[in-house]
């Protein structure tokens, strides 16, 4: 795999990059694979150009919609302290410098780009770029060419996996619970504030404040009922949740599914608040997918067609995962409960290489036997 030939021009020097990687054409690369190939530097200008070091760098760059992070994977030097005469050809060599962690992947809000960085470090400014900066001649010595190659990395074969976990029953969120209470006492204080109301109205406002407390109680227990659930590891094409039967068929109303999302840096927030916005949203009706075994219903998720990351980065930005459970309201509208869960991508082994034993040829088996037998005597 040849990269279309840079050139960089500065001042009085020229110089023409070229960056081979041993890939066939079409052959891709995948996240573990080791990074081999050839650098090949052209001198086309009329002046020598001295190096002084020639740098090769694997990175791995995190974009968001307001910041961007790169990961330095690892590094090479290729060339220390040499001079590129006008019209001579150098090429250097680089095998196994390191691998990518990670695969190449562009979402709506965030990307990660693998990219390989040449850097070439001069011994001495080119003429031209020396008048521009005579003024600021005590702070730098010498000019740096960097060029960025974007390496494609896909992910290697294999498949989804998720760890198994229970799915705990949220019924009311905490803030729901203080909505009652805090207007009762907003209440009770615009009428502290009144002298001619009677106790009645107090009675009243209390009465009131526990009834929204009970409706909106048993409004989420109506949709999401108590039934204990868990997510069960399965290897392969689907993952498997678990729930169980109550024996009211309440369950072919629900729609189970997961949804991957983007966590980023928010620019609103000195802080850096991470921002969660929904990438992919998956749903499936309950009564498609479940089937009942036993005193369970048992559900088979399938896994999106397309790859989606399954990482997060120490900085807290990256992707993630949800399970999720929805179900119709009396409006009509989604209810849902979610959890987050733990998936990866786990690559598929070689196959191990078994060893056959094969019969001996007949001519083999005779001369085993005609071999003499050589005994050895021990004296007592």
């Amino acid at each position: 795999m040849t990269y279309p030939t840079i050139t960089k021009k500065l001042g009085d020097w020229e110089l023409e990059i070229t960056l081979t990687l041993d890939r066939k054409p079409g052959q891709d690369f995948r996240v573990g694979d080791q990074m081999s190939g050839k650098v090949d530097l052209s001198n086309v200008g009329k002046a020598p150009i001295p190096l002084m070091s020639v740098n090769l760098f694997l990175s791995e760059r995190v974009k968001g919609p307001n910041t961007s992070n790169q990961v330095l994977l690892s590094d090479v030097t290729l060339l220390q302290e040499e001079k590129l005469q006008s019209g001579q050809r150098k090429t250097l060599r680089f095998e196994d410098i390191g691998s990518y962690a990670h695969e190449s992947f562009r979402g709506k809000r965030m990307s990660i780009t693998n990219r390989l960085s040449l850097q070439l470090t001069t011994s001495r400014m080119s003429r031209g770029a020396l008048l521009k900066r005579m003024q600021n001649w005590n702070t730098y010595f010498g000019d740096k060419l960097t060029s960025n190659f974007v390496v494609p990395v896909k992910p290697g074969v294999g498949s989804y996996r998720i760890d198994p976990r229970p799915l705990p029953a949220r019924w009311l969120p905490s803030y729901q619970f203080l909505l009652p209470p805090v207007g009762l006492l907003f209440a009770v204080g615009i009428a502290l504030g009144l002298e001619n109301l009677s106790m009645g109205t107090f009675h009243l406002l209390g009465v009131a404040a526990l009834l929204s407390l009970i409706f909106t109680w048993l409004w989420r227990i109506s949709l999401f009922r108590d039934s204990p659930m868990e997510i069960v590891a399965t290897p392969g094409e689907a993952f498997l949740v678990r729930m169980l039967d109550r024996g009211d068929d309440s369950w072919e109303s629900i729609h189970l599914g997961y949804r991957v999302t983007e966590n980023y840096f928010s620019d609103s927030d000195s802080n850096h608040r991470i921002v969660t916005r929904t990438l992919l949203r998956k749903a499936f009706p309950l009564r498609d997918i479940g089937r009942v075994r036993g005193s369970f219903i048992e559900a088979r998720l399938p896994w999106p067609e397309d790859f989606y990351p399954t990482h997060k980065y120490p900085s807290g930005q990256g992707f993630g995962w949800e399970f999720s459970l929805l179900r119709k309201n009396f409006f009509g509208h989604w209810s849902e409960v979610s959890w987050p869960v733990k998936v990866r991508w786990e690559e598929l082994l070689p196959p191990e290489e078994v060893l056959e034993l094969q019969p001996l040829p007949a001519e083999a088996e005779r001369s085993k036997e005609a071999a003499p037998v050589t005994r050895r005597l021990v004296r007592g």
